[in-house]
This record gives C-alpha cells, sequence and structure tokens, in this order.
C-alpha cells in the first residue's frame, strides 16, 4: 500500500478491513489461540475495543499516587514543564478535567479577542 500522507494509510486499512480481520483470524488459528482466549487479548491502550491489560508496574505507581494528596497546581506545573521540556518554552499547557471544559478553553483561546475575557464586552 504506497501512501503520501498519514490519512491515506488509515483509509486503506478501512478499506481492507475484512481481509486484515480474516487474516488475523487465521493467524490465530494457526498459532493455537484457545477458543475461550478469542476476543479476549487486548494488544493495545490507543483506540481500541479491548484494551491491553497495564503493567503490574504502572498499576502499582497508580495505586501509590492514588493514596497522595497532591494539589492540582504542582500537577499543572509538572504537565507544563513536560511540555516545554519537549516542545520549547513558546508553548504551554492548560490541562482540563473534561471534554466540555476543554472546548471551552479553546474557544477562548481561539476566539476571545485579546482584551477582553468571557463576559466582558
Amino acid at each position: 500500500m504506497s501512501a503520501k500522507y498519514r490519512f491515506q494509510i488509515y483509509k486503506g486499512l478501512h478499506q481492507n478491513l475484512a481481509a486484515i480481520y480474516r487474516d488475523a483470524k487465521k493467524f490465530a488459528d494457526e498459532i493455537g489461540v484457545p477458543p475461550e482466549m478469542k476476543g479476549q487479548l487486548g494488544l493495545t491502550g490507543a483506540v481500541s475495543s479491548c484494551h491491553a491489560l497495564l503493567t503490574t508496574e504502572v498499576g502499582q505507581a497508580i495505586e501509590a499516587a492514588s493514596r497522595k494528596v497532591v494539589e492540582n497546581k504542582f500537577l499543572i506545573e509538572e504537565i507544563r514543564e513536560i511540555v516545554k521540556d519537549v516542545y520549547g518554552d513558546g508553548y504551554d499547557a492548560a490541562p482540563t478535567n473534561t471534554c466540555e471544559a476543554a472546548l471551552w478553553v479553546s474557544f477562548d483561546t481561539l476566539a476571545s479577542p485579546p482584551t477582553t475575557g468571557r463576559g466582558e464586552s
């Protein structure tokens, strides 16, 4: 499959989905995946209907972190530092808790005039 752009690769994969599933089923049979395990193996944490399990190390880190009280401002500063370390000081982050909040931050950032904020005229 020859593609110049990533979206073209995804388009080709989507067009060949039936063949991909057929090949996957054939391969599962060839390597002896027992029937009770079929559909139960998670391979990725990305967009998947069957996510992979967390590694033990990641699960333990999440459990340990869930037992500590950490103010949001410290987490936000850490996220901002990571963004700046990776992309440079010209970039920043605005962590949000919901998709709606992220949309409002995006809207306010992209559509509000620079001298006014939400609700000001």
